[in-house]
């Protein structure tokens, strides 16, 4: 993580509790998709994709944990403090909205496929430190509040919902954000339901 290199000695690369928001940004149909597309058109899309969604991450604050295929995963806290974490992770995920957005209307004027894609915050407490071997650390973030975040990535794309936050961050934002309550999911591996939120935008626009 750039953030490492940059930061004057304060990273805790041993292994740390942090508060975080996780923010995962998956596209839905991609499989499908790619089946139409060479490797390079492949490679293209999800540069094209790539591109706005870090560049919406990085303007709020965020930094990118990983990619894992078509999906990027990136945290909000860590490794660095970064105050009202789950606020700018709501913020990221409008922007990154309005960014595909403005994408998908280039690629029609192009007469290509629509990007859909679903967005995913979720705030809780992670294990953060530098994991791997001597040859090759990479600091990230573990623990269930990452499990979760996943989950609720699986049920945005089976919902189609562009924009899903838990209700552990929607709390955090206190009303920043407009959204409509979507009651309680169940979560494999959870043990009890989450409440669910949709974002429609900030409550100021």
């Amino acid at each position: 993580m750039e953030k490492i290199l940059e930061a004057p000695g304060g990273i805790q690369i041993e292994g740390e509790n942090r508060e975080v928001t996780i923010l995962m940004v998956d596209i839905r149909g991609f499989t499908r998709m790619s089946a139409t597309l060479p490797p390079s058109g492949i490679v293209a899309l999800l540069n094209e994709v790539f591109r706005n969604v870090v560049g919406a991450i990085r303007a709020h604050g965020g930094t990118i944990d990983k990619y894992i295929g078509d999906m990027v995963m990136a945290v909000f806290n860590a490794p660095l403090d970064l105050e009202d974490h789950a606020c700018k992770a709501v913020a990221a995920s409008l922007d990154i909205h309005d960014r595909l957005g403005e994408l998908n209307r280039e690629r029609a004027r192009r007469h290509q496929s629509l990007i859909e894609y679903v967005v995913v915050a979720h705030s809780g407490t992670v294990t953060a430190g530098s994991i791997g071997t001597p040859d090759r650390l990479s600091y990230t973030v573990i623990g269930q509040t990452v499990n979760v975040a996943s989950r609720l990535e699986a049920v945005a794309k089976q919902r189609e919902i562009p924009l899903l936050v838990s209700d552990s961050t929607w709390q955090l934002t206190h009303g920043m954000f407009e959204g409509e309550d979507l009651g309680e999911v169940e979560l494999r591996d959870y043990g009890y339901p989450m409440k669910i939120w949709r974002v429609f935008r900030s409550a100021q626009s």
